[in-house]
């Protein structure tokens, strides 16, 4: 009964201390004096990663673990703790193994083994073996390690210097850059205070102070003393470090040298100052233009030059004070300037102040999406040349009337002395006869005289400025009323032919009277040069906008090299003027056409004759618009 009842109590105890290793977090084996593992609980079963049958049995130096040590290395079998104590009969703690579990998953464990002794046997039984599985914290620690090790590198490393300060201000700790920036090393500097290395000691003082009130501060500038005694200006970046409870821990300050920068400053204020000096002097406008044409700045010594205040032209757009026509040039220019990087300049007028201001403007890049334009203003610069223009057009105009003059009075004396010399004859003739024949020679001579004044009056108003007004003419109605008047004047005219155009020609915008008289001018130059046998042709037509009236004579025709001068004035073939007529017919029918935009084009060979080619634009068919008119007998454009 006794025997029973131990019996009993001892399976209770038995199942008490299973319960109580089975609730274990350890892993708890249990290893016989042979190595061979007997027991095992389900922790060691979940950190193994195998079942309880298959530790049974299973040595603990089994190869396929694969146990290494913590360098990698493989772990020898008679150094695994619980072979240890089995061997020695002391207990091996805090060993670290590597083992492979069946999953192929490498895990860290922590070992301690612990020897079982029989009462009064020196040597173990058997051999408790504990575990924990520590893969996690070992990955923690490493990551840990790995992290503090980039935390140095990047201390180290840093291009600012960081200064580590207790809450009393003494360094704790430098990095390299803080060693070179201050010139002592960092074990000099882990004996000094920050105050000793400020030029600033009580500003300095009273941002710590503010720090560990809780201020938060932002970035300032300080001066800085290295050993050397140098100041320089620094950027300082400092915080206070606080724990997780919110108490301070240390000061961290992050120090930058900006003694470049402010050099650099210095250098831009300088060369800022140049400059402003430099554009108070100049006279132009300055203007910085978006490429959308947003003023985006200006300067301007005269504000009376802008075409509006300043305050009113920042932030606008330019197209609102320029005229479109401007505007619309300037915005051209500005994408080309945009787009090549090359400075283009132009002139410009604009209406200011009740009078015309001109200007000359140049357009340079300033980045890749504004330009500088620079306005400056040329209007006494143009009023001069135009004063000097109008003197040499001045010069021109008298050398032309001197000219002019030399050759008119030329072709005056020669009929003037043959008047001369007719009336001394008939004052000595008495036959009635002679006397007759000199008044005919006379009044032929007078008829030369007037006739050449007629056409010098017809050229002054030509080479006049009256503005003329021109309507619509019609060439068919020009060549009838031309053609018969020559027939009209002549006594025996070589044959003139008209070859009238079938279809009715377009109008020309012109001076009736006018194309007249520069048609008859240029028949009565092919009448006079063709003898009387011969024939003078003229026909008309039209050829790609213009209208043509053509002369064609069988007269004695223009050499080469004559041929360049025959339109101008007072000019004949022979120096003695022994060449029929007065010289001023062909100038007046060019000028004449020229008024109107058109041009005379000559043919001509000698001994066959000549072609004289009249070109004028026709008027487009429903036209209204006048061409615009000519002044000083220069032709404007026709539109």
């Amino acid at each position: 009964m006794i025997g029973k009842r131990y019996r009993h109590h001892l399976v209770e105890s038995e199942d008490r201390y299973r319960t109580l290793v089975d609730a274990l977090s350890e892993g708890v084996i249990l290893l016989m004096r042979d190595g061979t593992i007997t027991a095992a609980n389900a922790a060691a079963e979940r950190i193994l990663g195998v079942s309880v049958d298959q530790l049974m049995g299973r040595a603990s130096g089994d190869p396929a673990w694969q146990a290494i040590r913590e360098d990698g290395s493989p772990f020898p079998e008679m150094e695994h703790p619980s072979i240890v104590a089995l061997r020695t009969g002391r207990p091996s703690t805090g060993v670290i193994m590597g083992v492979l579990t069946t999953d192929h998953l490498r895990r860290w464990i922590s070992i301690n083994a612990r020897p079982l002794l029989p009462p009064g046997d020196p040597l173990p039984y058997a051999a408790v073996t504990s575990f924990v599985d520590v893969t996690e914290a070992r990955e923690r620690e490493r990551a840990l390690r790995e992290a503090e090790h980039r935390y140095h590198a990047l201390f180290d490393q840093a291009h600012d210097a960081v200064f580590i300060l207790s809450l009393e201000g003494r360094h704790l700790e430098a990095n390299r850059r803080a060693s070179e920036m201050a010139g002592y090393t960092v074990e000099e500097l882990q004996n000094l205070g920050m105050h000793e290395l400020s030029a600033e000691q009580e500003e300095s003082i009273q941002v710590r102070a503010r720090l560990l009130k809780g201020e938060v501060f932002p970035t300032y500038e300080r001066l800085f003393r290295r050993k050397d005694g140098t100041v320089i200006p620094v950027e300082i970046n400092v915080e206070a470090v606080r724990g997780v409870d919110g108490r301070p821990l240390h000061i961290q300050s992050v120090v930058r040298d900006i003694s470049e920068r402010k050099q650099a400053e210095q250098a831009l204020r300088e060369s800022e100052a140049r400059h402003r000096a430099l554009l108070s002097a100049v006279p132009d406008l300055v203007f910085r233009v978006r490429r959308d044409g947003i003023c985006l700045d200006l300067h301007a010594n005269n504000i009376s030059e802008l075409i509006a205040p300043p305050d009113q032209l920042l932030g606008r757009n330019m197209s609102e004070f320029l005229p479109p026509e401007r505007f619309s040039r300037f915005q051209e220019l500005v994408e080309l300037t945009l787009e090549t990087g090359r400075e283009h300049s132009y002139e410009y007028a604009l209406p200011m102040g009740g009078e015309t201001r001109h200007f000359e403007g140049r357009i340079v890049l300033s980045s890749a999406d504004e330009v500088l334009f620079i306005a400056r203003n040329i209007t006494d610069r143009k009023q001069a040349q135009q004063s000097e223009f109008e003197l040499v057009l001045e010069k021109e105009r008298i050398t032309l009337l001197r000219q002019f003059v030399e050759k008119a009075s030329h072709e005056f004396r020669t009929p003037l002395t043959l008047i001369n010399s007719a009336a001394y004859a008939m004052s000595h003739y008495d036959d009635a006869e002679k006397r007759l024949m000199r008044e005919e020679q006379i009044n032929m001579q007078v008829t030369r005289i007037t006739r050449l004044l007629d056409m010098m009056l017809l050229m002054t108003r030509l080479k006049s400025a009256a503005v003329r007004s021109y309507t619509p003419v019609d060439i068919g109605t020009i060549m009838d009323l031309s053609c018969g008047q020559m027939i009209a004047l002549e006594d025996k005219p070589p044959q003139l032919r008209y070859e009238r155009p079938l279809m009715a020609l377009p109008h020309v915008m012109g001076s009736h009277a006018d194309l007249i008289e520069a048609l008859r001018q240029i028949l009565q130059n092919g009448l006079q040069f063709t003898p009387s046998d011969g024939t003078v042709t003229v026909s008309a037509g039209t050829d790609d906008g213009f209208v043509w009236i053509e002369v064609r004579d069988t007269g004695q025709g223009i050499s080469k090299e004559h041929l360049p001068y025959i339109f101008a004035s007072f000019w004949r073939q022979d120096d003695a003027h022994t060449t029929p007529g007065i010289g001023l017919g062909l100038p007046i029918a060019r000028t004449i056409v020229e008024m109107h935009g058109g041009r005379i084009d000559v043919e001509s060979e000698v001994g066959v004759g000549s072609v004289f080619r009249i070109i004028l634009p026709a008027l487009p068919k429903g036209a209204l618009q006048p061409p615009a008119p000519s002044l000083n007998g220069r032709s404007a454009p026709i539109f």
